[in-house]
């Protein structure tokens, strides 16, 4: 019988619906109970009747899409696709789609909340109470202060209107950058320099992309004020972790806080014994809401493409 795989534990967590309808449609699914599947744990999932997949962060390599014939569609439950061979989909008449505006709001929550955590030295201060000690943490204000934001799309949109309410001057940097909004909200343009050179709090929001990989590395955090803090909820490779990680160590920076990594877990970095760094395990889209309307979203344009319709979201 036709059937989906599902090969994030994130769908239907909080929409059990959304797979309902997947039987409703004709469609029989397998699903893990568990993150973390490899590329051949994901294969072994698949039939000669699958028709789709949706994934979160697991490998959707050239292999695995090749392991059904009938596969019609890679849906991604979020947004970044760096996951999926998309040069191997497009050879193989495979579309791929993703979930560009459900987990926006709960990302720009965290990397907002990162940047307060990162200011006021909270991670610190909560270890220490609760280690016995009652310390008098100094830390900076955020409020007035300059925010530069890299990628300002759906996300860094919505991070700059964070700040914004938090009084703070906002420059942002996108190749494709909507004139309209930032006029609309008070957001000024700038260059990679010009950020660098004054932002108090730089977030990342850019795809990774060969363009972008590695996009601050250590020429980069030269540029910027040794009173300035990092955050990114966007992916681990457009940061150069270990120049990142020098730079905090050596203080040419003040700080940093990381939702993602170029590996996850990163067991490939030594990150501990780094108090300027606040780590957290991707979890910017991991919020009941976001969670809700991103299988409520993929649920209805994969099922909408499979029954030969066009939808907004297509990647390939």
């Amino acid at each position: 019988m036709r059937n989906i795989v599902i090969t994030t534990p994130t769908y239907g967590k909080f929409d059990h619906t959304a797979f309902s309808r997947l039987e409703t449609a004709g469609y029989e699914y397998r699903a893990v109970t568990k993150g973390g599947a490899t590329e051949q744990q994901v294969m072994d999932m698949i039939d000669q009747e699958t028709e789709a997949i949706i994934t979160g962060l697991e490998p959707i390599t050239a292999a695995v899409q090749k392991k059904s014939a009938a596969l019609k569609v890679v849906a991604k439950h979020g947004i970044g696709v760096d996951n999926i061979d998309l040069a191997a989909a497009k050879q193989l008449g495979i579309r791929v789609i993703n979930a560009p505006t459900t987990s926006g709001d709960s990302v720009a929550d965290l990397a907002f909340g990162l940047m307060l955590a990162l200011a006021r030295k909270i991670p610190a201060a909560d270890a220490q109470v609760k280690g016995g000690a009652w310390p008098k943490l100094f830390g900076t204000g955020v409020w007035g202060k300059t925010c530069g934001i890299f990628g300002f799309g759906s996300i860094g949109k919505k991070l700059a209107l964070r700040a914004r309410g938090f009084n703070m001057t906002v420059l942002a940097y996108d190749p494709f950058f909507d004139e309209s909004f930032a006029e609309e909200h008070q957001i000024l343009r700038a260059n990679p320099d010009e950020i660098l050179a004054q932002a108090d709090f730089i977030s990342m929001h850019l795809p990774l992309l060969p363009t972008t990989r590695n996009f601050l590395g250590k020429e980069e955090f030269n540029k910027m004020k040794k009173s300035a803090f990092i955050v990114n909820t966007a992916r681990g490779g457009v940061i150069d972790e270990e120049a990142l990680l020098c730079a905090l160590k050596e203080g040419t920076i003040a700080g940093a806080a990381l939702d993602v990594f170029s590996a996850e877990p990163p067991r490939h970095l030594n990150i501990n014994n780094v108090p300027n760094l606040i780590t957290t395990p991707h979890v910017g889209g991991y919020t009941d809401d976001a969670l809700r309307a991103t299988s409520s979203f993929v649920c209805d344009a994969l099922l909408k493409v499979l029954q030969g319709e066009s939808v907004s979201c297509f990647i390939v």
